[in-house]
């Protein structure tokens, strides 16, 4: 990991020149650059500083803005690099684990790109770029003015790239993800997803808000659990364990969404971004100190039989609890038959959880 105690500062105006002839930042749009460099970091490096050691692994792209880096392999110094040079317009040591360690020689900036959502949105960028014929040149973006602002056209796609979910699904996976998915217009009260109907597709909200509503029993009122904005999906859940829908979803303006069928969620989405164990390899995790086991089931049920040293939370209350779970951990969810806990591993797994759930369920371990 980049070391945290180098300081953080604004670009200068020499930086922001140079980083937007950084590649491949260079060759993506306005907006794209703009949303890969609110995710960046600038830090400020004094000589004799480690920005990186050989052999490390992390989730960025390294580039020399100003200043000049020792490059070290096995011990020895084998080359530097000082930000005049062209070579310092591309990112420091690319491969993982890193083949070199990276010391600072002289008072150093150095900019931070987050390498996931820089490949996914280059993505972007190509499959735009293969469905227009114009080649209009790209736009200086002025970082100095903020970078906030409405939420454009794009802004969905960008936010869904940004979540701890696509960070784990490949790039052709998104790719054909894009260009799978239907488009959809719904009017304000319009009801998208009804609680208690079976699920045919992963909606992803385009433009507008909706609210989720939920019957807890068919003699009460519906109450209102969550409101969603741009980027936010909702109908997983019963696609991933075919189940009816557990809540309705309503439109509290006008909206516009993008739909993706059950067949290719669950060949472009829940395949790659769910992890399964038996139970014998799941216990031994668990028993090595690597892993701790998460029952999903009702307590009446957790009370009845569970595994020993095992934690409880009900499905129902995983969004509420989140919090509570340490994101440190490793968690191998459990429950019956496999369906709520595959479902509250896709869940924790959007939330950047390193998780797993038992296949096949409790029923099934052989004794």
């Amino acid at each position: 990991m980049p070391d945290t105690r180098p300081s953080e500062s604004q670009p200068s105006n020499g930086c922001l020149s140079k980083i937007l002839k950084l590649v491949p930042i260079c060759s993506l749009s306005p907006h794209y650059q703009k949303e890969v460099l609110r995710n960046a970091i600038l830090r400020s490096y004094a000589p004799g500083r480690l920005v990186f050691k050989q052999g490390s692994k992390d989730h960025f792209c390294f580039y020399l803005l100003e200043g000049e880096l020792e490059r070290i392999s096995d011990g020895k110094i084998s080359s530097s690099l000082h930000h005049e040079s062209d070579s310092s317009y591309y990112p420091l040591a690319q491969f993982l684990p890193r083949r070199y360690s990276a010391r600072v020689k002289t008072a150093s900036k150095i900019l931070l790109v987050n390498k996931h959502l820089l490949d996914k949105v280059s993505l972007l960028q190509e499959q735009e770029t293969a469905k227009s014929d114009k080649h209009e040149s790209l736009q200086v973006v002025d970082l100095s003015k903020t970078l906030d602002g409405q939420a454009g056209e794009e802004d969905w796609m960008v936010r869904m790239l940004k979540s701890d979910l696509f960070s784990k699904i490949p790039t052709a996976n998104i790719y054909k993800l894009f260009a799978l998915m239907k488009p959809m217009v719904a009017k304000p009260k319009q009801v998208i997803v009804r609680q208690g109907e079976r699920g045919a597709h992963y909606y992803v909200i385009k433009k507008g808000r909706c609210a989720v509503l939920q019957k807890i029993t068919p003699t009460k009122p519906l109450v209102k659990v969550a409101i969603l904005g741009v980027g936010d999906s909702f109908g997983e859940e019963s696609l991933i364990n075919r189940s009816h829908r557990n809540a309705s979803v309503v439109a509290m303006e006008p909206c516009k969404l993008m739909l993706l069928a059950r067949k290719e969620f669950d060949e472009l989405i829940k395949k790659p971004a769910l992890r399964s164990l038996h139970f014998r390899p799941a216990e031994a995790m668990v028993n090595a100190g690597k892993a701790i086991w998460l029952d999903v089931r009702f307590p009446s049920e957790y009370r009845n039989s569970s595994l020993r040293n095992s934690l409880n939370l009900p499905i129902y209350l995983l969004r509420k609890k989140l919090s509570e779970l340490n994101q440190k951990n490793t968690y191998i969810a459990c429950c019956d038959n496999g369906e709520r806990s595959s479902t509250a591993a896709f869940l924790l797994a959007q939330n950047g959880f390193n998780v797993y759930y038992l296949e096949k369920g409790l029923q099934k371990i052989q004794n």
